[in-house]
C-alpha cells in the first residue's frame, strides 16, 4: 500500500489539498566483508615414522574464498628448512624421506586465491625413526660395544640412524626432558681436568642433538662415545633410576654452590639421569655451562657425562696415562673424584651389579 501525506496548500479550512507521496524509508544494506587469506590453522600433531612424520591439524576458517591446499614447513632447532605444498583440504599429510633422530617442528598454513594465510602453531618436537621395532625392553648385552682408546668416534648423525628404535619407555616423567635440546650451538667452556687434546677433539662434540625414548637417548649417546650400551643404562640406574627429575648432593647454601635462582637450603647440586655436578665446570653463561642443561635435557646431560668419560678412558684428564684403557676406574672417578679409592671402587661394584642384574629388562 502506498502511503501518502496530506500538504495544505495556501492554509486555512477549505483549503485545497495536494497529495505528495512520502518517500520510504530504505533499509541500508550490511556492509560485505572483504575476502582474504585463510586463517592459521590449528592444533597440529605430528607423529613419528619410518624417515617420516605423519602431520595433523585443524582446518582454517576460509575467509570468503575457498581453500585450495596447505602448506607445510619443517623447522629444525627453529630455522625453516624446508616447505612443501600440498594441493589438498585434506588435514593431514605424511612427510617422509627425512634423516632419524633429528629433532623436528612443523607449522602448517592454509590457501585460497588470495594466496597463504598465517602458519599454525608449531607442532610438538619429533624425530623419524629408522623402522621401529617391538615395544620391548632392549636386548640382553645391548647393541653397542666400548671402543679401544684411540678408536675413531661415530657422529651423532650416524649414531641416530643406528639406534634400534621403540616406543618403549618406562620412564614417561622423562618425556619434556627426552624432547628438549639446547637449540642453539652449544661452546662448552674449557674444562679444567682435561688436556687441549681434548678441548679441541670432544669439546665441540658435544650438543646433546637428539630426542626419542630415554632407552634411545642411551642408545645414541653410547654410540657417540663408543660406550657399550649396558654400561651407560647400569650406570644410570645407580645414579638415578633414569629418572631426569633426580636430585642428590644437598648442601648447605652457606657453602655458595647452589645453581643460581635456587633459594633451597640445603640446595641439591647433581641433577639429571646421570648426576651431573653443576658447580664442577661452571660458567655463567649457559651456552657454555652443564647446567641447566643438565636439568632439563636428557640428550645433553648423557653426551655430556660420556664425553667426560671417554676422554678419562683416553688418558686426557688429571689423571694422565694411568686411566688410559681404565674404563671402571674413570666410572669411580666420576663418582668420587678419586682413583680407585674407596668411593670409587664401591660405586664400581654397584654399577657392575645392575650391570649384572639388567633391571631395566624387567621394569
Amino acid at each position: 500500500m502506498t502511503v501518502s501525506t496530506l500538504l495544505f496548500v495556501n492554509g486555512g479550512a477549505g483549503a485545497a489539498t495536494t497529495r505528495v507521496p512520502a518517500t520510504p524509508h530504505v533499509a541500508t544494506p550490511l556492509a560485505t566483508p572483504l575476502a582474504s587469506v585463510p586463517s592459521a590453522p590449528g592444533h597440529m600433531v605430528a607423529k613419528r615414522g619410518v624417515s617420516s612424520v605423519f602431520l595433523t591439524w585443524r582446518a582454517a576458517t576460509a575467509n570468503g574464498s575457498g581453500i585450495t591446499g596447505y602448506v607445510v614447513t619443517r623447522y629444525y632447532h627453529g630455522a625453516a628448512q624446508f616447505s612443501k605444498t600440498y594441493n589438498s583440504i585434506r588435514l593431514s599429510t605424511v612427510m617422509a624421506g627425512l634423516p632419524v633422530g633429528r629433532p623436528y617442528t612443523f607449522r602448517v598454513a592454509a590457501i585460497n586465491k588470495f594466496g597463504a594465510g598465517p602458519k599454525s602453531q608449531p607442532s610438538n618436537m619429533v624425530a623419524p625413526a629408522s623402522p621401529t621395532r617391538p615395544d620391548t625392553p632392549p636386548q640382553a648385552g645391548g647393541y653397542f660395544q666400548t671402543s679401544p682408546p684411540g678408536s675413531a668416534l661415530p657422529s651423532g648423525a650416524t649414531c641416530a640412524a643406528q639406534v634400534h628404535y621403540s616406543p618403549w619407555e618406562p620412564i614417561p616423567s622423562n618425556s619434556a626432558a627426552n624432547h628438549h635440546t639446547p637449540g642453539w650451538p652449544v661452546s662448552m667452556r674449557a674444562h679444567p681436568d682435561f688436556n687441549s687434546t681434548f678441548a679441541a677433539k670432544f669439546r665441540p662434540r658435544i650438543n646433546g642433538d637428539f630426542v626419542g625414548t630415554t632407552d634411545e637417548i642411551i642408545q645414541w649417546a653410547a654410540c657417540k662415545w663408543g660406550i657399550a650400551d649396558d654400561i651407560v643404562r647400569a650406570q644410570a640406574v645407580d645414579e638415578s633410576h633414569w629418572q631426569m627429575n633426580e636430585e642428590s648432593d644437598y648442601e648447605s647454601r652457606s657453602n655458595g654452590h647452589c645453581a643460581q635462582g635456587d633459594n633451597r637450603d640445603p640446595c641439591p647440586t647433581s641433577f639429571g639421569i646421570l648426576q651431573i655436578k653443576w658447580y664442577y665446570n661452571p660458567d655463567s653463561n649457559p651456552n657454555n655451562n652443564s647446567y641447566p642443561h643438565s636439568k632439563t635435557m636428557t640428550a645433553f646431560s648423557l653426551d655430556y657425562t660420556l664425553a667426560n668419560l671417554r676422554g678419562c678412558y683416553e688418558g686426557w684428564e688429571y689423571f694422565g696415562s694411568k686411566s688410559r684403557g681404565d674404563l671402571m676406574g674413570c666410572l669411580g672417578a666420576w663418582y668420587s673424584g678419586g682413583w680407585h679409592d674407596s668411593g670409587a671402587n664401591s660405586y664400581i661394584s654397584r654399577v657392575q651389579g645392575f650391570l649384572s642384574a639388567k633391571d631395566w629388562r624387567n621394569w
